[in-house]
């Protein structure tokens, strides 16, 4: 592919100088980041030299974040308060976010408060995203906005998420050509984004135009890619990607969404309002994580044909859900269940919820929608059970009857709620094994 000429600086925006890691005030020995705002310059400033053609494509950013910190986004926000610092938020491919020098949660790298903790775009795609080692807390909105373009994916290698209250999500996956950094304000006064602040939202909208210009025949929302594509190479081989048709059609207009891995990832007491992870058309993998101690509706909920897979250790045990700890919707596709158990989850006490019951992967009934209508029914495929792989409602739905399955349940609550619902071709993924041996922290 023919690499469009550099566009031309907008001076209006100021273009950073990088200036790299400095003395970390936790350990004089150790040269880090101790601020989101100077990784977030450094990364831009990186980008814009991609961008601008006069620096090549590195194999790796890594940005390391200096041990024993807290970074500080800021607390008890309100919904029109401007957070603290900006998120981190991968900008150009390859980077990695890395607590101290290994990746180690045990140094202690928290990312605490903030309306959103990590972004992603709606209009970058970024892969070859590594996060290791960061712990978050006391997350606003959410800790994780995926809202990257489909081509994009990102592990989080040795992260921990405890202790967000009242947040709406911990990760939630979304995209659609017709976002606007995810969802808009609730009073309508303008972007999400600028929540984070002025100088991060007029940077992200001139990186964003610049894409633009860099490549013309970017056709949003219809299978193109940003400029960043043309100047790299994939790195991440093993999240080779297949569209598929569509089986069902909530929407017409519909898109997939990007990729995530968790690997030796470890979420606790955390009490959220919806979702801890919402994967909305993306494709989640779970390797070695463990999910106990939470309150969500579900765990994690796939729906809008999500691809789903778990292996290599995953638990999940004493969490509060109504739809079961891992819930697929009619429409999505269950792609691996190794290696995974569930035990002790149960219903929401304090809402008098009993839930399904279910310890494992709750599906979603042909012609039910259990996040538009309550109480809904459903099948209970166990953890560790491959029968249920490439689970397709049609022909494959879990046999009530059947001895390695679930039974029949029904799901009901007092409470509802509504999400992104809309059609994504189903992806296939391959496994994302080889972080275990690169940032292997034995966090559990």
């Amino acid at each position: 592919t023919t690499t469009p000429p550099p566009a031309a600086a907008d001076p209006s925006v100021e273009i950073p100088t990088y200036r790299g890691p400095r003395i970390c005030s936790s350990d004089p020995t150790f040269l880090g980041y101790e601020d989101t705002s100077s990784i977030f310059d450094d990364a831009y400033a990186l980008a814009a030299e991609v961008l601008g053609e006069r620096a090549p494509l590195a194999s790796q950013y890594i940005f390391n974040l200096c041990p024993k910190t807290t970074f500080d986004l800021g607390s008890d926000l309100d919904v029109m308060d401007v957070q603290a610092g900006p998120p981190l938020s991968p900008i150009i491919p390859n980077t990695y976010f890395v607590c101290g020098n290994k990746g180690d949660y045990q140094d202690e790298c928290v990312i605490k408060g903030g309306h959103y903790q990590v972004v992603f775009e709606d209009e970058i795609g970024v892969d070859g995203v590594v996060f290791a080692g960061l712990t978050f807390t006391d997350a606003g909105a959410m800790s994780v906005a995926a809202f990257g373009l489909p081509h994009s994916d990102a592990i989080f290698s040795g992260c921990v998420w405890e202790k967000n209250f009242n947040v709406d999500f911990l990760v939630n996956i979304h995209w659609s050509e017709d976002m606007v950094f995810g969802l808009e304000i609730e009073t309508g006064n303008g972007r999400q984004r600028r929540l984070m602040g002025k100088k991060y939202s007029s940077r992200m909208d001139q990186l964003m135009e610049t894409q633009r210009k860099l490549s013309a025949e970017f056709p949003r929302g219809k299978g193109g890619a940003p400029s960043f594509d043309n100047i790299s190479e994939r790195t991440m081989k093993w999240n080779a990607k297949e569209r598929i048709p569509s089986i069902h059609s909530r929407r017409l207009d519909a898109q997939q969404s990007m990729y995530a891995a968790f690997v030796d990832c470890y979420f606790s007491h955390n009490d959220i309002h919806y979702m801890g992870i919402l994967n909305d058309g993306g494709v989640i993998e779970l390797l070695n994580t463990v999910f106990e101690f939470n309150k969500a509706v579900a765990i994690i909920a796939n729906i809008n044909n999500a691809t789903f897979l778990t292996h290599n250790g995953t638990r999940f045990h004493n969490n509060q859900d109504v739809i079961g700890p891992v819930f697929v919707d009619r429409t999505s596709h269950l792609a691996l269940n190794q290696d995974t158990m569930g035990e002790s989850n149960t219903g929401i006490y304090e809402l008098n919820e009993q839930g399904t019951g279910c310890q494992g992967i709750f599906f979603e009934n042909p012609n039910q929608d259990c996040l538009a209508e309550l109480p809904c029914s459903g099948s209970c495929c166990y953890f560790g059970d491959e029968s249920c792989d490439e689970h397709e409602e049609d022909d494959k739905a879990p046999n009530a009857n059947s001895e390695a399955t679930g039974p029949n349940i029904t799901a009901s609550t007092s409470q509802s709620g509504s999400f992104h619902i809309r059609d994504a071709p189903l992806l296939n993924v391959t496994m994302a094994l080889f972080l275990l041996a690169v940032f292997g922290t034995g966090l559990h």
